[in-house]
């Protein structure tokens, strides 16, 4: 999975379209210096060729997008043709469930599920047996008691110092 974050935020369609209208327009254009060398006369050159690169980085970016956005979609077309993806929902999910009992800590076992496939982000994120199992660290409580809905909770919990003194300092008791 790609991190949305990391991605360029997308320049509106509108300066898109203005960007690939200038591109077409400067392509039958003449090449920049044409005219005399002084300073004065190389302005409307250095600002039609600032104006370009705009224009380039825009159009690059919107490509890379669209590609970005393609490879996806083919990445989850194939990932639905797997044997294991096949399965229903619920039987995915049982198997999914079974493999991340015996390992601790178990948030960080759903993380590593999540990220396998877009399918299996999808029955993490909505399957509350996944999230029954309270343990730390405990940035990551409040979304596992929010997650497990009104399943029961099983806490696993070690006695550790830190967890302690952060238990009691965030609580006011133990």
């Amino acid at each position: 999975m790609t991190d949305e974050s990391s991605r360029p935020a997308a320049p509106p369609p509108e300066a898109v379209d203005q960007a690939l209208t200038i591109l077409i327009d400067a392509m039958g254009q003449g090449e920049p210096g044409d005219k005399d060398s002084n300073q004065e006369s190389l302005k409307p050159d250095v600002n039609r060729l600032d104006r370009l690169a705009w224009c380039y980085q825009v159009a690059s970016e919107a490509l890379q997008r669209v590609a970005q956005t393609r490879v996806t979609r083919l990445r989850r077309q194939r990932n639905a043709l797997l044997p294991i993806n096949r399965l229903p929902p619920e039987l995915l999910a049982g198997i999914l469930l079974e493999s991340v009992n015996n390992r601790r800590p178990r948030i960080w076992a759903l993380q590593e599920l999540a990220q396998v496939t877009w399918r299996w982000w999808q029955i993490v994120k909505a399957e509350p047996q996944f999230w029954t199992y309270i343990c730390p660290p405990l940035e990551c409580v409040e979304l596992q008691i929010r997650k497990a809905g009104v399943l029961p909770l099983h806490l696993d919990w070690t006695a550790d110092s830190n967890v302690s003194s952060k238990i009691t300092q965030r609580d006011g008791q133990v």
